[in-house]
């Protein structure tokens, strides 16, 4: 007869190891440990930098002051280059502005209400502030 008796054998799931539960459970004694030392006691918690009682990197290394300002810093184009540098119903968007060299490429811009404008500008992906925006509008035809 090939059929099995044993309903453990038929399950697919495999057993939970439970370590330090005696030699025949497969894990038992030093349960996974090692033998002796801070780690194989219970409650261990060793920090990341700790270096056995040696001053760790982190305090080792000499410290750099100040502060890096990481973002880039937005660059403000007025109404009065926009109009010395596009004609009327041209697009303004960022690869306009770095081609004409308003901007340095990574730079963000906004476009400010400094200036006139006599004529319309279409602008696509770049910051502009209310009243520049109202300014561009009323020269719409």
């Amino acid at each position: 007869m090939d059929l099995i008796s044993n309903k453990s054998e038929l399950s697919t799931k495999k057993k939970k190891s439970r370590p330090g539960r005696g030699i025949a459970a497969g894990c038992g004694k030093t349960a996974g440990r090692g033998t002796k030392g801070q780690k194989s006691r219970a409650g261990h918690n060793i920090p990341r930098q700790f270096e056995g009682g040696q001053s760790n990197l982190s305090l080792r290394l000499p410290k750099v002051r100040g502060f890096k300002r990481q973002s880039v810093k937005t660059v403000a184009v007025s109404l009065d280059q926009l109009s010395a540098l596009y004609k009327e119903d041209e697009i303004v968007n960022y690869k306009t502005l770095v081609n004409k060299g308003v901007i340095k490429a990574g730079q963000t811009a906004k476009i400010l209400n400094n200036g006139k404008i006599d004529f319309y500008l279409l602008i696509e992906g770049v910051g502009i502030s209310e009243s520049a925006k109202n300014t561009i509008e009323k020269n719409k035809k």
